[in-house]
């Protein structure tokens, strides 16, 4: 019988939730959408930095402490090289901020991770779109999704140990 190629780990308490938080992406394609920004560019830079920060979404899934912190910042910096072309870039700062705060079980240490996702969206806002409608959107998923990236981690930690003590 052959083996099945997985996206995220078979994991029941993550279950099918990551597909579902791929709905997000579509926020990308929502400006060229709606027709605010018009051309061929945007539409091929989008689908671009979507095809760049698909692994790297599905790999935060594999890994954690410091590469899944490394792999924030890289969906991080695929939303800067997009911000100047298409403001739904703003999207992979909120994933970003989610694997930031995933990355680390003490919360300390994750609201620094989150916190430079915050600061790689403020340089970007500033340097490369400094419109309303990239930096709310941005600095909000960060404020909201990286502090639930945190509760995930300890409550996965806290499960962890639940689960030994019970063994």
């Amino acid at each position: 019988m052959g083996r099945t190629l997985r996206l995220v780990p078979d994991d029941p308490d993550i279950g099918w939730i990551p597909h579902a938080w791929l709905l997000y992406v579509g926020f990308v394609f929502l400006t060229p959408i709606l027709g605010e920004m018009e051309g061929a560019r945007i539409w091929w830079a989008s689908a671009i930095a979507t095809a760049l920060f698909l692994p790297l979404y599905f790999a935060a899934y594999w890994v954690e402490g410091r590469r899944r912190f490394a792999l924030a910042v890289l969906m991080a910096l695929v939303g800067s090289a997009l911000a100047p072309v298409n403001p739904g870039a703003s999207t992979f700062f909120a994933y970003a901020a989610y694997f930031a705060g995933l990355s680390h079980d003490q919360p300390r240490r994750a609201s620094v991770a989150v916190g430079v996702i915050f600061g790689l969206a403020l340089l970007t806002g500033l340097v490369a779109n400094p419109t309303v409608f990239f930096v709310a959107p941005a600095l909000l998923g960060i404020i909201v999704l990286g502090p639930l990236g945190t509760h995930f981690a300890v409550r996965q930690l806290q499960t962890a140990e639940l689960r030994m003590a019970r063994a």
